[in-house]
C-alpha cells in the first residue's frame, strides 16, 4: 500500500548543523511500537497474517488457496501457511526484522506497507516460529522477546527442500484463548476468498452486491449498520465522526448492513490497520 510522506517538507540552507532524529532500539520502544499498537492483539495477529499470506501470493501470481488453522488441544497454535515468494535469509535479516521497512510500499495492489504487521505476534506473545521456503531450501525460524527484552530471530535448521516457495507463520496460543482466536477468525475471515481453514466460516449474505457498495442481512446485532470494506478487511463506520446529527447516527431499525467499497489506497488506514483514518 502506498503510505502518504510529509506532502510539503521545509527546504533549510546547506549551513545549518543537522541531526537527524533517530529511534532507540530499546525494550521501551519496542513496547510502544509493538505490545501497546494493537487494541485488540489477537484479531490483529489473524487480520495482518492472513494479509501478508495474500500479498506474498500476489507477489508470486499464485491463485492457491492461504491455509490458516486455528488452535486446538492437540495442535495449540495460530498457523498461516502461504504458497507466495518466500523469504530469503537476506529478506529475514533486511526486511522482517526492521520495524516500519517494507517491500510493498510503492504499489496499491498490496494489503502490506506500513513494516509493523509481520512483528504482531509480538503483542501477544514472547515468541513465535517462522519457516520459510525458499528457492529449494527449507529455513526455520524462531523468534523471540531476548533477556534484554528486544525481539530476535534466531536460524534454528535449514535444509533442502521439494516445497514450492512459502511461508508458515506459527503462533503459540493459550488454551484458555482457542475461542478468542475462533471467534476472531469467524469475524475477520469472511471477507477473505479462498482460504482453506479448519473452522466454519458463515460468509455474508448479500442482498444487494454492486462494485461500490452491498448491502447485506445484518453482520451481528450489535453492528453500527455501515462498515467500509477495503480490499479483504472490514471495518465499522462511525457515522457520529462523519455526520454529526443525532438522526444519523442511530440507524438501530436497519434490518441489514451497508457495506462501502473501497480500494486499497483510496483511505487512510491507522498503522495498527484497526481503524479508519476520519
Amino acid at each position: 500500500m502506498k503510505l502518504e510522506t510529509l506532502i510539503n517538507p521545509i527546504k533549510k540552507s546547506d549551513s545549518f548543523q543537522t541531526k537527524k532524529f533517530e529511534i532507540d532500539p530499546s525494550p521501551y520502544a519496542f513496547q510502544l511500537l509493538i505490545k501497546q499498537l494493537y487494541k485488540n492483539p489477537i484479531h490483529s495477529i489473524i487480520r495482518e497474517l492472513i494479509s501478508n499470506a495474500y500479498d506474498s501470493h500476489q507477489q508470486a501470481n499464485n491463485p492457491a488457496p492461504v491455509k490458516v488453522l486455528f488452535p486446538s488441544i492437540l495442535d495449540p497454535y495460530f498457523t498461516v501457511e502461504d504458497f507466495g515468494t518466500g523469504l530469503s535469509p537476506d529478506d529475514i535479516n533486511n526486511i522482517y526484522t526492521v520495524l516500519f521497512r517494507s517491500n510493498r510500499r510503492s504499489s496499491n495492489e498490496f494489503i502490506g506497507g506500513f513494516g509493523l504487521g509481520a512483528k504482531c505476534p509480538f503483542s501477544y506473545t514472547d515468541h513465535f516460529l517462522i519457516t520459510s521456503f525458499y528457492k529449494n531450501t527449507e529455513f526455520q525460524y524462531a523468534a523471540i522477546i531476548n533477556a534484554e527484552g528486544i525481539p530476535e530471530i534466531n536460524l534454528i535448521n535449514e535444509l533442502p527442500t521439494t516445497r514450492p516457495n512459502g511461508l508458515i507463520i506459527k503462533v503459540p496460543v493459550l488454551q484458555e484463548d482457542h475461542h478468542k482466536f475462533i471467534y476472531g477468525g469467524k469475524d475477520i475471515l469472511p471477507w477473505f476468498p479462498n482460504l482453506e481453514t479448519n473452522i466454519e466460516i458463515e460468509k455474508p449474505i448479500l442482498l444487494i452486491d454492486t462494485p461500490k457498495f452491498s448491502v447485506s442481512k445484518k453482520i451481528n446485532f450489535s453492528s453500527p449498520g455501515a462498515f467500509v470494506l477495503v480490499q479483504n478487511i472490514i471495518y465499522p463506520l462511525d457515522l457520529r465522526t462523519i455526520f454529526k446529527h443525532e438522526y444519523f447516527f442511530a440507524p438501530y431499525g436497519w434490518k441489514g448492513s451497508l457495506i462501502l467499497k473501497f480500494q486499497i489506497g483510496e483511505l487512510s488506514i491507522t498503522p495498527n490497520r484497526e481503524d479508519l483514518n476520519y
